[in-house]
């Protein structure tokens, strides 16, 4: 068993977040994020919205078209982690347009960029090469590229998706269908 989580983050209005992706809001609501899809808002003033699919069964409702759509009027990011492969992905959009991307895989090749990445992601990734670098000279076998993607996600939007997110909600996680 491997853990997965995608999501997307949209700077626009939650309800066009929402259709984008062809889902509504339930009542329920959770502390945490279980296997399911969810909507979060984080802490003022983040002015990003989230749909956060967890788990083997949910990672495949988002997709980089929706997050596509999401970024019309304004921007979206789409990320995607999967565990067991070592496979992440973070890809901004604007106006429907991609703008660019970091992935890691295990392929063997390190970090794959396109685009233009913010400023704050270079730090990011030369502090993760030069750990890597050392790991490797060391006893090897940890891919400390792999965070890269989550590193960055978090940097810009604040929400990490194996931290506890700040929410002005004690159950920021709103169930959705």
């Amino acid at each position: 068993m491997g853990f997965r989580v995608s999501w997307i983050a949209s700077r626009g209005d939650t309800a066009a977040l929402l259709a984008s992706a062809g889902v509504e809001r339930t009542e329920e609501r959770h502390e945490f994020a279980e296997e399911g899809l969810y909507l979060l808002s984080l802490q003022s003033p983040s002015s990003w919205r989230f749909l956060v699919a967890m788990g083997w069964d949910h990672l495949d409702r988002l997709s980089e078209a929706i997050a596509a759509t999401a970024s019309k009027g304004s921007e979206a990011l789409f990320f995607v982690a999967l565990d067991t492969t070592m496979d992440t992905q973070l890809v901004a959009y604007r106006d429907g347009r991609e703008l660019w991307s970091i992935a890691c895989s295990p392929d063997g090749e390190g970090l794959h960029t396109t685009g233009d990445l913010p400023s704050l992601a270079r730090p990011l990734i030369e502090a993760a090469i030069t750990d890597q670098t050392e790991a490797d000279l060391g006893d090897g076998g940890v891919d400390l590229l792999y965070d890269v993607p989550a590193r960055i996600a978090h940097a810009i939007t604040g929400f990490r998706h194996d931290l506890d997110p700040v929410s002005d909600e004690s159950e920021p996680f709103v169930v959705l269908r």
